[in-house]
């Protein structure tokens, strides 16, 4: 086998083991004809979808590579394979949150922050039947006392399509690592563990693994078969299937012999969220809202975390339909404490590694298709400096920074945050 090939199935492999599946498309949004401005339609691309499909849809599709690669690896017997039915759902809370207080006039107050945030997840049928059953079993338990700051929670779904589905079967999950020596496959049988770490107040989970064995790597290629003897020796299977990392955060897969929960609580336990993450959270909304409503994006959508990005997001992917279409990629940088607390190099650099994957994607998307696109990056932030050395990374990168004039009470208040205004800041 030829080297190319073998570093697309150590690419593919590693994917899997930090997904464990792979959706063959995502549908990130799907918009309706009657939701399109008559100048979306000048779009090649939007007036194709309209007429083949009565809606818009942005999605991703995984590269013919890649799925050569998965379906090699269905037939030696590592990925299970089938057809789902794919939900796209939201949910939304108001939550209560408040703390006592002093104030210098010896005033004993409440300090009251009223949250309202949403999120979206794409599950499948049997994960839907869970969800639906843990959240009436939530709003239950409300109706009843528990949870009082817990003020709304809905869910819906807003789309549902069928795709293929590609997943490491559990047995070989976080247990088989591929790597790549002198053109030849090297395979080695491990057990996964945790590191944490804290960047800007925020706690963040990472995935490792140390080696146990090497085997042959000719082994892994005559199929699962091969190993299985190998596999049934890992003494760490016998208590969990692996780790996964989802939104930050360890969860233990398929773990054995843990004692039956009666309580919600009990069965989900909750994790801090710093002060960071919910400021950090309206300002990225305050920032869609500025560019949906100032510069007339008809798409825009926050958290947007492709596949190929290999877990990363960005803050918020936005689109104008027209002839060409713009595509405008952003990255949200709050300062809270100190607005001279200066955008720094390493912030830069992931912005660029990130918007250049995604633009990347969509040019070749659009000349396949024969569509013009003209792509605009940003980073926004309440910052009033630069690092020195970022400067000259930025001018490579072709990012401008945006600085935001903010809302007079958005520290006390940060549902209240929105953008007055914006200078160019490089």
């Amino acid at each position: 086998m030829n080297s190319q090939y073998l570093r697309f199935l150590q690419q593919t492999w590693d994917m899997l083991l930090n997904k464990k599946k792979v959706l063959s498309k995502t549908v990130f949004e799907r918009i309706p004809k009657e939701q399109l401005p008559e100048s979306a339609l000048e779009d090649p691309a939007v007036r194709r979808a309209i007429k083949q499909l009565g809606y818009y849809e942005v999605a991703y599709e995984i590269s013919p590579n890649q799925k050569e690669i998965l379906n090699e690896l269905v037939k030696l017997g590592y990925v299970e394979k089938r057809v789902t039915r794919v939900h796209k759902v939201w949910l939304n809370h108001i939550t209560y949150l408040y703390y006592p207080d002093i104030n210098d006039l010896g005033n004993f107050t409440l300090d009251l922050s009223i949250q309202s945030a949403s999120k979206y997840a794409y599950i499948e049928d049997e994960q839907l039947e869970a969800f639906q059953s843990s959240i009436e079993r939530f709003q239950k338990e409300m109706t009843i006392g528990h949870h009082p700051h817990v003020k709304e929670l809905n869910y819906g779904i807003e789309f549902s399509y069928l795709t293929d589905v590609y997943e490491l079967k559990d047995k070989y999950f976080d247990a088989i690592l591929l790597g790549l020596s002198k053109d030849k496959l090297t395979v080695a049988l491990v057990e996964p563990y945790i590191v944490s770490r804290v960047t800007r107040g925020k706690r963040r989970d990472y995935k490792k693994w140390r080696v146990i064995r090497k085997i042959d790597g000719d082994l892994f290629l005559k199929g699962s078969s091969a190993i299985d003897k190998y596999i049934d020796e890992l003494e760490w299977k016998k208590e969990a299937d692996g780790f996964l990392i989802i939104d930050d955060s360890a969860y233990i897969l398929n773990p054995r012999n843990l004692p039956k929960k009666d309580s919600l609580l009990d069965r989900y336990p909750i994790i801090r969220r710093e002060i960071e993450n919910l400021y950090s959270y309206e300002f990225e909304g305050a920032v869609a809202d500025f560019i949906r409503e100032k510069y007339g994006y008809n798409l825009v959508v926050r958290n947007f975390s492709p596949p190929y990005l290999d877990g990363k997001e960005l803050d918020i992917y936005a689109v104008k339909f027209g002839d060409p279409r713009r595509l405008t990629l952003v990255e949200c940088k709050l300062r809270i404490y100190d607005e001279n607390n200066p955008i720094t190099y390493e912030e830069v650099e992931r912005a660029k590694e990130i918007m250049q994957k995604i633009e990347e994607y969509e040019r070749d998307k659009a000349n396949k298709e024969g569509d013009r696109l003209k792509t605009y990056k940003w980073i926004f932030t309440n910052s009033r400096t630069i690092e020195s050395r970022a400067r000259e990374l930025l001018k490579e990168s072709k990012i401008e920074v945006k600085r935001a004039i903010l809302s007079s009470n958005w520290l006390r208040n940060p549902r209240a945050l929105r953008i007055i205004n914006i200078e160019n800041l490089n």
